[in-house]
């Protein structure tokens, strides 16, 4: 059993053995602490500190990236920051959303990365998230590149940290945009579990894109993600599932 438990732990740390200087654009890492109700973490089980980032995108539906899958259990909202004694409150039961198994689309193959899906009613209230957090439009126009773009999400750099679960934002300009790729580079910082955070268009605080991959450093290479626009698979999954 010792040896399970062993295992466990390390596959699901390895999660974030990699190089975080290839994620922060830059010599700092810019971001600062948020609390945007409508990003949540996507967990398999609720209080995890491991996860990846979703954000609604209407009523009950959101929006996160592919390789994420192996967590599409629950989505919570408004994680507390701890009190000045170092404790922390437990989460409001309000704020934790079940995934709807039957309901998730996603699509992880090279570029294509990507996931939708839906949240059940939650089981205390009986709201659906939107309702609960509110949600943001996705764009159906081409962004520009050198336009500004904000990523808020749960990406960490030190998994036990006391931080570590807590919701960060920055904003920064995207570098270049593919349509035959379906890509969109930034210079937005970023760290691991900020995976499926939403790419969102300052000018028109919408969403453009699903922030995936971690490639910037001091020499200012990009971070990558999903562009939705002219993305039909993924187009088509939004459509189906804000029906």
């Amino acid at each position: 059993m010792y040896i399970l438990t062993l295992i466990a732990i390390l596959l699901s740390t390895s999660l974030w053995a990699e190089d975080f200087s290839k994620a922060i654009c830059g010599r700092h890492d810019d971001r600062v602490f948020s609390y945007d109700k409508k990003i949540g973490k996507v967990v398999k089980v609720p209080g995890s500190r491991i996860g990846c980032t979703a954000t609604l995108i209407g009523k009950n539906c959101v929006i996160t990236a592919g390789h994420c899958h192996n967590h599409f259990n629950f989505v919570e909202f408004n994680i507390l920051h701890p009190n000045a004694d170092g404790s922390r409150d437990p989460l409001n039961v309000h704020d934790i959303y079940q995934v709807d198994a039957e309901s998730i689309k996603y699509k992880n193959i090279e570029l294509l990365d990507w996931a939708i899906f839906k949240l059940l009613p939650n089981l205390d209230t009986g709201l659906m998230a939107g309702e609960a957090q509110g949600y943001y439009k996705v764009s159906k126009d081409k962004p520009k590149k050198r336009k500004k773009v904000t990523i808020t999400g749960y990406g960490v750099e030190k998994l036990y940290s006391d931080d570590a679960v807590l919701q960060k934002t920055h904003t920064a300009k995207i570098r270049k945009v593919s349509i035959f790729n379906h890509t969109i580079t930034h210079l937005v910082d970023t760290l691991p579990g900020n995976s499926g955070s939403a790419i969102i268009l300052e000018d028109s605080n919408e969403i453009i894109g699903i922030h995936t991959n971690n490639g910037c450093d001091s020499r200012e290479k990009d971070n990558l993600g999903t562009l939705i626009y002219q993305n039909f698979q993924l187009n088509l999954a939004i459509k189906n599932c804000l029906k």
